[in-house]
């Protein structure tokens, strides 16, 4: 097994001084032996815990043991012992202190092949992020560092994406549908089965549509970020309808995916829309239409099912990397909505403005719902 100790720019809950984080450890092999490192003080840079010991593969989840830092850059490595109940010498617990969080890294078998999943330790309710069209699990960092509820993240590469192999053949194109309940049976294979913050960005959020309709009782909130037009295409050939790099991408179909969220069930959850500023795309630019399109279906989605309409100040589609504020502020909101068990997400106007956003509450071009 190998577990990730990567930093985060918010505060997150640290284990307490009665060896919190290395009895959780041993709980996946007692009498474990960790190697240990100290790899620096950015946000991005990881420290990794590698797990001598072998765990039990349980529910068709595996570990991994070839993702240790390597190379010039690597830290240099000190070991230390764990006894069976888990005590460590004190250098170990002082880098626990050090503003470190744990983060798993897990294979999953979703149905004859598998994905790569990072869950990054934390408080219920669990937040499973969707990345958009090719994007690996990695494009949530920018946004989940600044989280401050501190939940447990789920962030995991499709198959044919960063560290995941591809489907099995003939792999043929897929709807929406297909995306969702291999989602769905990643998270009950890790245990995940109810009250879930579902995340989704671009071609991410119809993923999110569809699970939120598959799995009623899963999703317990939902944050969508700049979703994807039903049809996908913003207009023809406007981008590629294939999800992954080439040899290993698999093609979506965007006709069947459209009619399933045209007649897809609603829930009515905590929940966000975020949207892009109104006119703010990468050149060329599309028609006026096109843009009064996409605002209109976002402002559609959040009128569906009940949603805060947030339309950004500042910012395109690439909302994770040009407003990572607003997107971390938007989930936290919708956390603490279903952790206190809110109707819906409570969004602070100051708060929002300080981040990027404002709230709308009618069409953000000027219309009326």
């Amino acid at each position: 097994m190998v577990v990730f100790l990567r930093r985060s720019r918010a505060a997150p809950r640290l284990p307490s001084d009665r060896f919190e984080l290395i009895n959780e450890l041993a709980k996946f092999a007692p009498g474990v032996r960790a190697q240990c490192c100290v790899a620096g003080a950015t946000p991005h840079q990881v420290i990794a815990v590698a797990l001598a010991a072998p765990a039990a593969h349980r529910l068709g989840v595996h570990t991994r043991q070839d993702r240790l830092p390597t190379g010039s850059d690597a830290p240099q490595w000190t070991s230390c012992a764990a006894d069976t109940n888990g005590r460590v010498p004190h250098p170990y617990l002082k880098l626990v202190r050090s503003s470190a969080i744990l983060v798993q890294v897990t294979t999953v078998d979703v149905g004859g092949y598998t994905v790569e999943v990072h869950v990054t330790g934390g408080d219920d309710p669990p937040v499973v992020l969707v990345a958009s069209m090719g994007a690996p699990g990695t494009a949530w960092r920018t946004a989940t560092d600044l989280l401050t509820t501190h939940p447990r993240l789920i962030t995991y590469d499709r198959p044919g994406i960063g560290a995941s192999p591809a489907r099995p053949a003939p792999n043929p194109p897929l709807p929406y549908s297909a995306f969702a309940a291999e989602l769905g049976v990643m998270l009950k294979r890790l245990g995940i089965v109810d009250s879930v913050v579902a995340v989704g960005h671009s071609f991410g959020s119809l993923i999110v549509r569809m699970l939120a309709a598959q799995h009623p009782d899963l999703v317990a909130g939902a944050v969508h970020v700049d979703g994807s037009l039903p049809r996908l295409a913003v207009w023809a050939g406007a981008e590629s309808l294939v999800d992954g790099t080439e040899p290993h991408a698999t093609e979506v179909n965007a006709v069947a995916g459209k009619d399933e969220v045209d007649t897809m069930p609603l829930l009515t959850l905590p929940s966000v829309v975020l949207t892009r500023t109104p006119g703010r795309w990468q050149d060329p630019p599309p028609a006026p239409a096109i843009d009064r399109e996409w605002q209109d279906t976002q402002a559609g989605l959040a009128r569906q099912i009940g949603a805060h309409l947030v339309v950004a100040t500042n910012s395109g589609h690439e909302m994770l990397r040009e407003a990572p504020d607003l997107v971390a502020y938007a989930i936290d909101a919708v956390v603490h909505a279903v952790r206190t068990r809110q109707s819906q997400a409570a969004l602070d106007p100051g708060r929002l403005a300080a981040v990027g956003g404002r709230y709308v509450a009618a069409d953000p071009l000027g219309g009326c719902w």
